[in-house]
């Protein structure tokens, strides 16, 4: 598909210029990760720092909406992908996958970076750098009415579209329950 510059339409939350402070992103990004993991294990503060110097360095749209929206898909990923944590226990693929994102890299294959899954597993901005480049590539590349269906599973199946729905319900979720408090 053609290069679509837009945040996903389910989870847009609003327009307008780029002003939110880093640390109100910071506190926001800890408070949705809360919220998430219903209060058992929200993110380390070093992975929510990363997640999101990723956002303010990549988002969907370079604006406040647009880094509050792939801060929230980042956050509802990180949660539903690695429970939190920047190096989680992967159970159905051999350990090919890596991070807080579940970046799938078989066979010591490395990233578009030239990152390796041990990089990943062990550097929360590397980790987060890649999984914005993800997000941003399945919301360009992937159908209009499944967005986040390539990073779900690589393809348009009903799996991913199971999943996207979970992913982006989960994202709409904390942009419409926390509070961005502005400074």
């Amino acid at each position: 598909g053609a290069h679509r510059p837009h945040h996903p339409a389910a989870v847009s939350c609003g327009e307008g210029p780029t002003m939110i402070p880093r640390s109100a992103l910071l506190a926001w990004t800890l408070a949705a990760s809360s919220l998430a993991s219903h209060g058992a294990h929200p993110v380390s503060a070093a992975l929510a720092s990363a997640l999101v110097d990723a956002a303010l360095a990549n988002p969907l749209v370079a604006t406040d909406a647009g880094i509050r929206t792939t801060l929230a898909i980042e956050v509802a990923l990180v949660w539903l992908e690695g429970h939190n944590d920047l190096n989680p226990n992967g159970y159905n693929d051999g350990g090919a996958s890596a991070c807080a994102f579940q970046v799938f890299l078989p066979h010591s294959a490395r990233t578009l970076e030239g990152w390796t899954a041990d990089e990943l597993r062990h550097d929360a901005r590397k980790c987060a750098t890649v999984g914005v480049r993800l997000i941003k590539a399945s919301v360009e590349r992937g159908p209009r009415d499944c967005e986040l269906c390539l990073d779900a599973r690589g393809r348009d199946t009903a799996e991913a579209r199971r999943l996207r729905a979970q992913r982006v319900g989960l994202a709409k979720r904390l942009i419409h329950e926390v509070r961005l408090e502005a400074e």
